[in-house]
């Protein structure tokens, strides 16, 4: 069962089937008691199952090999499909932002929440909660930051229906509070948009090396070519799981070329995880 849940594609079918679930019954919901507020929580709920999916391609595509035209690999496709989910999530934001607007401005009665919209929410909570850490915990192991991410939305999620939860206990002591509660969830929603897309360019545009990497292959160094001095003017590019890191390394100014290629060589060796070129100086 253990091993079932560490693949990746495990979690992300969960995920898939947990999230349409909830969309239907918190949609029907929402319509039955004319909450704007469900509703736009429900897509939220919906967003999370198209987020799930694009992570399922993402895996997929990425797992590819490289070719003449593509040598780095498609791992970025992921990345690409990731800016579109964003600007889905965004118009998805926009619509119920208008329509909380017109809801809270309009003088129609207010809405009345019943037993089972409480009952959807705290199943909400539960389950997308319980969804958030299985994915942050697998995708950190697995050194997936598209699991990782995919955690966090489904955690966005479970915080949004709290804030509904609140507001459906008080909406009897404030009967606009549906309006309001539509505005904060899909300002919620605007928010994981920008986000996705924000970290998305962020990570086409280049990023630096991440501490954590760049300490092991300085003490990897150590161990392996103590003759290798101080490392320097490290370069990190990031195409999915495929990595190139590129940095130099100072030798003694007496050390011959066939001495500096063997170290050169045993520490690519055993970096072997990660695609590395490495220029070696002289003092």
């Amino acid at each position: 069962m253990i091993k079932f849940f560490e693949r990746k594609y495990s979690v992300v079918t969960i995920s898939l089937i947990v999230n349409l679930i909830l969309f239907l019954f918190k949609y029907a919901i929402g319509i039955r008691n004319q909450s704007i507020a469900i509703k736009a929580d429900a897509w939220h709920t919906l967003s999370d199952s198209i987020s799930s999916l694009i992570v399922m391609g993402g895996i997929w595509i990425s797992n590819r090999p490289g070719n003449e035209k593509h040598p780095y690999g498609f791992g970025r496709f992921e990345e690409m499909t990731s800016i579109l989910v964003g600007a889905m999530l965004a118009l998805i934001g926009y619509r119920f932002f208008k329509e909380s607007l017109l809801c809270l401005l309009s003088p129609a009665a207010a809405v009345r929440y019943d037993l089972s919209s409480a009952v959807i929410m705290i199943l909400t909570i539960i389950l997308k909660e319980g969804l958030a850490r299985l994915s942050i915990g697998i995708g950190k192991r697995r050194d997936s930051r598209a699991l990782v991410a995919d955690g966090w939305h489904h955690r966005s999620d479970a915080l949004s229906s709290v804030i509904i939860l609140i507001g459906i206990f008080l909406n009897s002591r404030l009967p606009r509070i549906d309006g309001v509660l539509g505005i904060i969830v899909a300002a919620m929603i605007l928010y994981a948009a920008f986000e996705i897309i924000r970290d998305t360019v962020k990570s086409i545009m280049g990023e630096t090396i991440p501490e954590k990497l760049r300490v092991r292959i300085e003490e990897t160094a150590r161990e392996i070519t103590p003759e290798m001095g101080e490392l320097h003017n490290f370069k990190y590019h990031r195409y999915g799981r495929h990595v190139e890191v590129s940095f130099h390394g100072y030798f003694p100014d007496d050390i011959k070329l066939k001495e500096a290629h063997d170290c050169v060589s045993r520490l690519e060796r055993s970096l072997s995880d990660i695609h590395c070129l490495i220029h070696p100086e002289v003092r």
